[in-house]
């Protein structure tokens, strides 16, 4: 069976028959990094104890295991650079740490202004924003 090496690093096989270009986000990405960095040091493990008993394994064998770990080698490296090219993922903000970080911004403009100009400042805010103060709201 002759195969045809993909000239575009884009098109290499990553697991069965998704390519690179099929990973979508940096974390795919990352995934399937290191799940051929696990793949190429059990390989050079596997070569380690063939040394140690050179007759259990077969003949060419060592030849394939090192063109194994050649070709990861090309697939980790193209996926690397695919992940370059993508954005990080959008981590959506914790709303509880946002309504944290509101509620310290307006406690210290509270202890920096002062009670009076802090109040003066919610009337004007109910003013212009009658309908988020309906509920009884209070600051």
């Amino acid at each position: 069976m002759i195969s045809v090496i993909p000239t575009d690093p884009l098109d290499l096989i990553v697991e069965g028959d998704m390519c690179v270009r099929d990973l979508r986000t940096r974390e795919e990405c990352d995934a399937e990094v290191l799940k051929l960095e696990m793949e190429i040091e059990s390989i050079i493990a596997q070569i380690a104890e063939s040394e140690t008993d050179p007759a259990r394994r077969g003949p060419g064998w060592r030849t394939r295991a090192q063109s194994a770990i050649r070709w990861k080698k090309r697939v980790r490296s193209a996926i690397k650079n695919h992940a370059a090219t993508l954005r990080p993922a959008r981590h959506k903000p914790d709303v509880k740490q946002q309504d944290d970080k509101q509620r310290v911004i307006l406690d210290t403009v509270r202890l920096e202004l002062g009670e009076d100009e802090f109040a003066r400042l919610v009337a004007v805010a109910k003013s212009r924003h009658p309908h988020l103060f309906a509920g009884g709201a209070a600051c």
